[in-house]
């Protein structure tokens, strides 16, 4: 995968080239639940890999079911405001499953989503 670009030091006029041989990036997705139990006070990260995709409504879908597999007992579910976590396919999955609710973080507050930490400690 091809490397981030950052922001560096270097001598004035001497930008520094960051060469890599891939013509392009190659594109991984993620999706990640940060579970705390209530009662014991476990916390377990569990996550699912879209190589080549994007996380959509369908593959976020495919996650709640394994997680609802491996998560006895009631689930809240705090998730930002993307795109992803809305739409009919996730209502319709909602409505079949009571276990769950929906609590949303405010419109831009990484800093309340423990998974952003984890992206940008991968992404570095």
């Amino acid at each position: 995968m091809a490397p981030l670009v950052r922001t560096t030091l270097a001598h004035r006029g001497d930008t520094p080239i960051l060469e890599q041989k891939a013509a392009h990036r190659q594109k991984a997705s993620v999706a990640a639940a940060l579970c705390a139990s209530p009662i014991h006070w476990h916390l377990r990260l569990f996550w699912e890999i879209f190589p080549d995709s994007f996380v959509d409504a369908e593959n976020y879908v495919a996650f709640l079911e394994d997680l609802l597999a491996q998560v006895p007992g009631p689930l809240i579910l705090l998730q930002d405001q993307a795109p992803v976590h809305h739409g009919e396919a996730i209502e319709e999955f909602l409505d079949d499953h009571p276990r769950i609710s929906i609590e949303e973080f405010p419109p831009y507050a990484p800093e309340l989503n423990p998974p952003e930490f984890l992206w940008t400690h991968l992404k570095n």
